[in-house]
């Protein structure tokens, strides 16, 4: 840029002077300077030709006496940015405490800001916490150079698993940046991590649209939101308002159905979760539901029978189904019926809990023996869980 103004201006000047020199020919002036006795006489021409001579001399001198220091400033340059190749190397072998020293002293140069977040990095890779702080904090400037500091910490605590931590310097950032992108992946990894899945959930629909997740990641997590939302909730009316919050198509979720049956147990509405689980089986059979369905205590035990019996018809093989009604003749005090379908149940998919029915039935009918068995084998089976 320099060297573009330096030949404008030359070429200036010729124009100039091509210009002034037919009028100073004609009429080369005539110019008189006197000062406290002195006086100074000459032609227009020679005192313009005069000025032009001791303007460049002086600029020449300023250069001459310029040049050892910038000569040294190069120098510096130089070896400040062969320094901090030699770092970054070390940092990307892994050599962190070469990339430390070599980053640490060319962080005084031009490339500053870059030799001290990689001379964080190289601290971080040693394990001192301290040196890292150190040198993110000695990174100067407002802007960006601060988005880039934060991340950079937010990034190495996360690589650490301090997702707490991480959450709390990304949240403040956030705060300060309410768009940026970058901030926001940070984020939603971090709550994935520690399943804040509500505020995970917030974010995973614009990442995916940006394509930093895919439809899938983006499903699961929102599941995991609605699942949590419903767990969380205190009292059977706040349960139904949270279910009700849901999408439509979250209503026939069967993990979802599943989670909202289970929590309308625990505050002992047992007739709604019977009636949640036999229309969902009814609409679309699930292997899960089924088995929370053989579970219940609640209900008319002999209508339940004769509804299993009806989907027995459907699902001839299905363990979970035997076990049902095996529960449920077990409740109807139909022994033998209960006892073949318990054991048509176990040799489908042993499972603790149809060991735990059967030790019951055994016990009910006084075999005790044979009812520890049947006990051992379903702790035997959770214990491998």
């Amino acid at each position: 840029m320099r060297v573009i103004i330096l030949v404008i201006s030359g070429l200036l000047l010729v124009v100039l002077a091509a210009f002034l020199a037919p009028i100073l020919k004609a009429d080369p002036g005539y110019v008189l300077v006197r000062f406290q006795g002195w006086s100074l006489e000459s032609s227009l021409l020679v005192l313009i030709v005069s000025l032009v001579l001791i303007f460049v001399l002086i600029r020449l001198a300023f250069w001459l006496w310029r040049w050892p220091l910038r000569t040294a400033e190069r120098v510096r340059e130089n070896a400040s940015r062969k320094r901090l190749e030699k770092g970054l190397l070390a940092l990307v072998e892994g050599d962190f405490k070469t990339a430390e020293k070599a980053l640490s002293k060319s962080s005084s140069g031009e490339q500053s800001t870059v030799a001290l977040l990689g001379a964080a990095r190289a601290a971080e890779g040693l394990s001192d916490p301290t040196a890292r702080e150190e040198y993110l904090t000695k990174v100067k400037g407002g802007g960006k150079k601060n988005i880039l500091v934060a991340l950079s910490r937010a990034e190495m605590l996360m690589a650490n698993e301090k997702w707490q931590e991480a959450v709390t310097v990304l949240e403040e950032l956030q705060k300060q940046n309410p768009r940026h992108q970058q901030t926001r992946t940070f984020l939603y990894h971090c709550y994935r991590n520690t399943k804040k899945w509500q505020k995970a959930g917030e974010i995973a629909p614009r990442l995916r649209k940006l394509g930093v997740i895919d439809a899938q990641e983006e499903t699961d997590c929102l599941q995991k939101m609605y699942r949590q939302g419903l767990v969380q909730t205190g009292d059977l009316p706040a349960l139904h308002k949270a279910w009700k919050k849901l999408p439509r198509n979250a209503h026939k979720d069967t993990s979802l159905i599943s989670s909202y049956a289970g929590q309308l147990l625990k505050f002992l509405a047992t007739d709604q979760a019977e009636t949640l689980l036999r229309k969902s089986l009814s609409r679309e059979w699930s292997a899960e539901l089924i088995h929370q369905y053989a579970m219940l205590d609640g209900g008319d035990p002999s209508a339940r029978l004769k509804q299993t019996e009806k989907w027995l018809y459907q699902q001839p093989e299905d363990p979970g189904l035997h076990l049902a009604i095996g529960r449920l003749c077990l409740a109807n005090k139909i022994w033998g019926k209960a006892r073949e379908h318990l054991e048509t149940s176990l040799r489908q998919l042993p499972d603790e809990d149809t060991y735990a029915t059967l030790g019951a039935l055994c016990h009910r009918l006084g075999d005790l023996e044979e009812a520890s068995d049947y006990y051992r084998q379903a702790f035997e089976l959770t214990k491998k869980l």
